[in-house]
């Protein structure tokens, strides 16, 4: 069994303002079949709608957001499972005073992802 401390894989700034994330279930951490990590979205922040040609799910952690996916918008709490079917355009969206701790995880495979 592998344990990866998250002093070994913090969150860190992505280039998206507002979005912190990690990886750090993958081939590098010798997982075969599953990849996942985490994310942190601050106040006002978005993560922007995207697709992937497999299916992603998310357990919220802590926090409060908007799920959006396809042309729907749901709110999010803390306990959340969450599940994006493979090509379903799917993102994140933050409010005043709400952050969201989201673990997400897919399978091992190339994600394939397009912004849309």
């Amino acid at each position: 069994m592998t344990i990866i401390r998250s002093e070994s894989k913090p969150l860190a700034a992505t280039d998206m303002p507002g979005l912190e994330a990690c990886e750090a279930l993958n081939a590098e951490a010798e997982s075969g079949a599953l990849t996942a990590g985490a994310f942190l979205l601050r106040p006002n922040s978005e993560l922007p709608v995207h697709r992937h040609r497999i299916e992603e799910g998310f357990y919220v952690v802590s926090g409060t957001g908007t799920l959006l996916i396809r042309d729907e918008e749901h709110q999010v709490a803390a306990g959340d499972f969450l599940l994006a079917p493979a090509w379903t355009p799917h993102g994140f969206r933050t409010g005043d005073g709400e952050t969201l701790h989201c673990v997400y995880m897919y399978p091992a495979l190339d994600p394939w992802t397009e912004m849309l």
